[in-house]
């Protein structure tokens, strides 16, 4: 898993990582000065090896069975569809993370995201 907290660091990964990371790591670090990862959020982006339960022991869900994210999405670009997670911790600080559906994402994982995205088409970045 990758943890990006800055436009230039999410640069150096361009190619190794799906673009959307990249552009919504700028998107989150803005232009004014002011971001910090610490207290605004950061992106994680999974790779092949990552399980959800790093995220958190019970995946994408509390104890009692409510999605801990606000909202998921599909988009496509560079050839593949890459999901795109959100999580509000508070409300000030967000996780994203980036999942690309590759063969070697766990497929559990991958039935809860298309689940989430059931009846929306994929964006194309």
């Amino acid at each position: 898993m990758i943890k990006l907290t800055s436009t230039i660091q999410a640069e150096q990964y361009r190619g190794q990582i799906p673009d959307l990371a990249i552009f919504r790591m700028s998107q989150l670090e803005g232009t004014d000065g002011q971001y910090d990862p610490e207290q605004f959020g950061y992106i994680l982006v999974f790779q092949q090896g990552d399980l959800i339960t790093d995220i958190s022991p019970m995946g994408l869900y509390d104890q009692g069975g409510l999605p801990i994210y606000e909202f998921v999405e599909a988009f496509y670009s560079s050839s593949q569809t890459v999901f795109e997670v959100v999580i509000a911790v508070n409300t000030d600080f967000v996780i994203a993370l980036i999942i690309p559906d590759e063969p070697w994402l766990d497929t559990q994982l991958r039935q809860v995201l298309q689940q989430a995205i059931q009846g929306s088409t994929p964006a194309v970045l």
